[in-house]
């Protein structure tokens, strides 16, 4: 085994293993959105085929990490995501 002493300050940390990559035009999008307000993403929502609950679930778990990441590059403090009950999420910007 081999190792490289390095300064810690030097390295870019992801989580979970990998950095999560955020379109530039949905940062720009999120950037337009006030605080207080709410939309929603038909595009992200659960695809009528999916049947199974686990299968719908890491969809849901997928798409919010995703929402989140564009909120945090987009610099917003607070992201609160909701599941309609016809599977669209509904993304709310809060806080300052």
């Amino acid at each position: 085994m081999e190792i490289e002493i390095i300064k810690e300050s030097e390295v870019v940390f992801s989580k979970r293993g990998r950095k999560a990559n955020a379109d530039p035009k949905d940062i720009e999008i999120f950037k337009s959105v006030k605080i207080g307000q709410m939309f929603q993403i038909k595009e992200m929502g659960i695809n009528s085929e999916m049947k199974d609950q686990k299968e719908i679930a890491n969809h849901k778990a997928k798409v919010g990490a995703q929402i989140r990441a564009i909120a945090n590059a987009a610099g917003w403090e607070k992201v609160s995501v909701k599941w309609t009950n016809n599977g669209i999420p509904c993304v709310i910007r809060s806080g300052k």
